[in-house]
This record gives C-alpha cells, structure tokens and sequence, in this order.
C-alpha cells in the first residue's frame, strides 16, 4: 500500500478541518482561513469538492468568510 492514496482518509481528515479546526490545531485558529483555502482546494484536486461540501455548508463558509472581512468607512 506504499504510495497509494488513502482517499476515504483523506477525506476524512479534510471533512474535519470544514467544520472545526482539530483539538490539537487550536493553535492555528489566526489560519483559519488559510486552512480552509487548503482544505477546499484538496477537495477540488481531489473531485470531491461539491460532494463534500453542499449548498448548505458552502453558505455557512461564505458567511463566516464576509464576518472576517474588516468593514471601513475610510472608502
């Protein structure tokens, strides 16, 4: 099995970065960001990604994405 892909693994460990960030990854939570942008671009190389993420979930990213965004009235 040396070199083979272990996708149901795989994708496993990515379904629990979509969600929360893992126990002992607390640390990384200024990423979060830049963990999601990994995990959906590994689903997207992978095919997986609109299997694994639907509509439902997507909005849920979107929007936790927009409450990131610093807001200015500076223009």
């Amino acid at each position: 099995m040396s070199g083979a892909l272990l996708l149901s693994q795989h994708l496993k460990f990515l379904r629990e970065h979509l969600v929360a960030l893992p126990a002992n990854y607390r640390s990384f939570d200024s990423n979060r960001a830049t963990i999601l942008y990994f995990t959906l671009s590994t689903l997207d190389v992978l095919g997986k990604l609109e299997e694994e993420v639907d509509a439902e979930l997507r909005r849920k990213l979107i929007e936790w994405i927009y409450r990131l965004q610093l807001k200015s009235d500076s223009g």
